[in-house]
């Protein structure tokens, strides 16, 4: 795993952007708002808003950011299914587009939550009624399950808590009924949207599967990322050469509890400037 450098110096050649982020509309710990003006606070001029399946936090941060001088991006993060769980970005959506499919997304994935929290109650990890906390949320998945059984006391931190209980396997997983790969990029390209491959090194992608989802529509793949050790980053990128398709890079930023972390990386501007261009942003 490679400690993203986040110095306040900006070295030459480079653009502090965000193009994968959280907030309160899914598994992050600030509202759109507050992380527009986190966004600022770190320096960072441009920035998406990726929530889990939703683009409901868009209108509230496109509005704060344009309040800050900051450019926005409407974003969406979907999680497709191809074996195991797999991420797709969509950055430059109009969030309009996707309002259907958000909704039944949510259904989904409240369903999901249902099952799994009803579980956790018969096998006596948390107590009855928990679920009405759980549910509150726009789009309620695994980590929020996580957080409660950290404030119950069952586990000590979410990573314990996907270990123990959450991941495939686990005492209280349920399986995902996500969308295919495919159906992702086609929903993305629906919104007119950039579709790009999250974190493929924390969900160890193979270029053969890389090469039929660039065949599938897919424009671009995530090389840089938290979860990524040095030679994944070079792995990915030489992949994304090969294949002609566009390298995008973030900290996948959700916020910390101790507010201690801050969002945005120098994103090197050879590698921007392609990604720009096809978004339609300027600086």
């Amino acid at each position: 795993m490679v400690q993203m450098v986040q110095s306040k110096k900006k070295p030459a050649n480079t653009l502090r952007i965000e193009l994968h982020s959280h907030s309160t509309q899914s598994d992050g710990l600030h509202t759109p708002s507050q992380l527009a003006q986190k966004m600022r606070e770190s320096g960072v001029v441009g920035w998406a808003l990726t929530d889990h399946d939703t683009t409901s936090g868009c209108a509230e941060a496109q509005k704060a950011s344009q309040e800050l001088g900051l450019v926005f991006i409407p974003g969406i993060e979907i999680s497709a299914q191809e074996g195991r769980t797999i991420h797709i970005l969509g950055l430059g959506v109009d969030p309009n587009l996707l309002t259907d499919y958000g909704v039944a997304r949510r259904q989904d994935r409240v369903r999901r939550m249902e099952l799994m929290a009803e579980r956790a109650v018969e096998l006596g990890l948390l107590e009855e009624g928990v679920q009405g906390g759980l549910l509150k949320h726009e789009s309620p998945g695994r980590p929020h399950l996580a957080r409660a059984l950290v404030d119950a006391g069952v586990v000590s931190s979410v990573a314990e808590a996907f270990e123990q209980y959450l991941k495939p396997g686990g005492k209280l997983y349920i399986e995902s009924p996500w969308p295919s790969v495919s159906s992702a990029i086609s929903t993305i390209k629906s919104a007119n949207g950039v579709s790009v491959l999250a974190h493929p090194g924390k969900d160890r992608v193979e270029e053969g599967e890389l090469a039929k989802w660039v065949e599938q529509g897919l424009d671009g793949v995530e090389v840089m990322h938290p979860s990524h050790t040095e030679s994944e980053i070079a792995r990915y990128r030489r992949m994304a050469d090969l294949l002609g398709i566009l390298k995008s890079a973030s900290t996948d930023y959700h916020g910390t509890p101790k507010g201690d972390s801050r969002p945005g990386l120098d994103f090197p501007v050879s590698m921007w400037t392609p990604l720009a261009e096809r978004l339609g942003v300027v600086f």
